[in-house]
């Protein structure tokens, strides 16, 4: 009967000490799986593509879209081309017809025709993402699109677009101070069209 204690006592200490080892082992691994770092995730970074120089007359050809460049002027009132003045008023509708800065500015006022090379309707706002003009370097002006629309004389770029194979023509207006008119600094105003950029110099 001894005997048969003595194995009972043993038994229950192996298994005991069986028990405590397999949690000590999981709460080793557990504890392992816990401060071991994980990787970091990487974020592909794409390099930036330098401008390409562009000057009035040029296309830039793209496979959905065509855009020259047509003209770059100072102007103070901005029209549609399609406007056509008869004694002193103006055709159409006149709210819109005109774009005007604010006072102590000008517009760069840059004309682009646009036409649709690709098999769906072209968002007028996807054919210039981008317009930005520096003068001397450092100081920067963000432009604007406005899109011809005969009911209206212009409309918004995020509300208009151009069907297959049809073109628009559009104005890419830029608010800077008049000083920058008659300054001799360089300026030039960078387009993005489809993820490029294109630099045309003003001066």
């Amino acid at each position: 009967m001894i005997k048969n204690l003595i194995c009972i006592i043993s038994a229950v200490l192996i298994l005991t000490a069986c028990t405590v080892i397999k949690e000590t082992t999981s709460a080793a691994a557990a504890t392992k799986e816990e401060v071991t770092p994980k990787p970091a995730k990487t974020t592909e970074i794409k390099e930036k593509k330098p401008p390409k120089k562009i000057r009035l007359g040029d296309v830039v050809k793209t496979q959905t879209k065509k855009v020259t460049f047509k003209r770059v002027e100072y102007s103070y009132d901005v029209i549609a081309d399609y406007v056509k003045p008869v004694d002193n008023v103006y055709i159409g509708v006149y709210r819109g017809l005109h774009h005007y800065p604010e006072k102590g500015y000008v517009f760069i006022h840059v004309k682009i025709n646009a036409k649709n090379l690709g098999t769906q309707t072209l968002p007028c706002e996807e054919i210039i993402t981008e317009a930005t003009a520096y003068h001397d370097g450092d100081n920067k002006f963000l432009g604007m699109v406005a899109v011809e629309a005969p009911s209206t004389g212009f409309g918004t770029a995020y509300t208009l677009s151009i069907e297959q194979w049809e073109n628009k023509d559009m104005s890419v207006l830029i608010e800077v101070p008049e000083a920058i008119k008659t300054s001799k600094k360089p300026l030039f105003i960078d387009f993005t069209i489809d993820d490029q950029e294109y630099r045309l110099n003003v001066r």
